[in-house]
């Protein structure tokens, strides 16, 4: 058995359903950049979006590009992973430490934390007593650098970085940048996204029912009619001898197509027809009247809560299983 896969759908599905629930709320939404040793990634949701979904959903106009970040990275071996080294300005050693400048507010004592620590008690070097509180006792008047090579004390230090992944260590002005894209999900598709993953999610599960009861799969299969006009079949299913037509009716297109193949079908057919009400109405139709024609057409409502289940009861009622 060879189940033909259609390459048009081929989102992921929890990243295609994540994309409907943030389009849904009503503004575009930035897809959210990961940055960590891994790499980079990119999130809708909790889904990772990979490169080829990413340009498929560009490509759908799903995605839309709104700019770059710049991120630093190894000038050895490009890696982005890189940890920040504060460096002494006047020895240019990496042994550097912060120190807070306190006072002791009873004898107006003023000097750096570390002076006041004494056998893991804080003692006033000024006057000798021990600080009970260090939240009333101490006002803290800022924070310094201080190196603990040559004892120098500083605001700002100077910086290297160092490469986690090959371990060189170099300088800001040697360092490279890598534009990291950066993406949005357009509003405007939400339609177009809604069908998408109906269709992807519907291709996904026929297979897996398929696959169960030992069914042939082709997608998109081109049929003739009488009037010599080829229409496509989203999906036909095939078992020995017996073929079955499964149709989507999502939107009005849909259902125009699918009534313009009813007329023109050289034979009747059996048929399961995912269908939802809301496609049919204008064309004053129901799902339910579909099944009136001289094919034998098994409606399935499309409901995703129980899609899965209905449709796999109406592929075993016809193949009879």
């Amino acid at each position: 058995m060879s189940n033909k896969r259609n390459s048009e759908y081929n989102l992921p599905l929890s990243a295609t359903s994540a994309i409907l629930d943030k389009v849904g709320k009503g503004a575009t939404q930035t897809v959210i950049t990961a940055i960590d040793k891994t790499g980079i990634r990119y999130y809708v949701g909790d889904s990772v979006l990979t490169e080829e979904s990413i340009q498929k959903m560009k490509e759908l106009g799903l995605l839309v590009q709104i700019g770059f970040i710049g991120i630093l990275s190894c000038p050895s071996c490009g890696d982005h992973v890189l940890a920040v080294l504060p460096v002494c300005p006047r020895c240019n050693s990496n042994d550097v430490d912060i120190a807070e400048l306190v006072a002791h507010i009873k004898c107006g004592y003023i000097g750096f934390l570390r002076e006041f620590t004494r056998n893991g008690e804080l003692v006033c070097p000024g006057c000798g007593k021990k600080i009970e509180n260090s939240d009333t006792e101490l006002k803290v008047y800022g924070r310094v650098f201080m190196c603990q090579n040559c004892g120098a004390k500083f605001e700002t230090p100077s910086l290297k970085l160092r490469c986690l992944n090959c371990g060189l260590v170099f300088t800001l002005k040697e360092a490279k940048i890598k534009r990291v894209p950066q993406y949005a999900i357009e509003t405007s598709a939400l339609e177009k996204a809604k069908l998408i993953f109906v269709r992807d999610y519907v291709k996904n599960m026929i297979v897996n029912i398929a696959d169960k009861y030992g069914i042939d799969v082709e997608f998109d299969v081109d049929l003739k009619g009488m009037s010599g006009v080829v229409h496509k079949i989203p999906v036909l299913l095939k078992r020995g001898s017996k073929e079955v037509i499964v149709y989507y009716i999502l939107n009005e297109r849909d259902a125009t197509l699918f009534t313009s193949l009813l007329l023109d079908l050289p034979e009747p057919r059996e048929m399961i027809v995912i269908c939802d009400d809301n496609a049919v109405k204008e064309l004053g139709m129901s799902c339910s009247t579909l099944a009136a024609g001289k094919s034998t057409i098994t409606v399935v409502p499309a409901d995703l809560s129980n899609l899965e289940a209905n449709l796999e009861d109406a592929i075993r009622r016809v193949f009879k299983l």
